[in-house]
């Protein structure tokens, strides 16, 4: 994941007062396959669901870029 982190950091500055380590802990909280299955599996998440609210999600808190994350379509 830190090498993820890296490359993304070519691409734009991480948010002030996030460290490489720390955007390399929230990368894998958000992407990691755990919190992949309980949303998807367990909770009745599409992949796109899903897929939309992990990149709106770093683009908050990693790099402190604010997006609109669709609305979870569960059914």
């Amino acid at each position: 994941y830190r090498a993820v982190v890296e490359l993304l950091r070519a691409k734009a500055e991480l948010r002030a007062g996030v460290t490489p380590e720390r955007a390399t802990d929230l990368l894998l909280l958000t992407v990691g396959m755990d919190v992949y299955h309980v949303l998807v599996d367990g909770r009745g998440w599409s992949h796109e669901a899903w897929a939309d609210w992990a990149a709106s999600t770093i683009a908050d808190q990693v790099f402190g870029r604010h997006t609109e994350s669709p609305a979870n379509d569960q059914e």
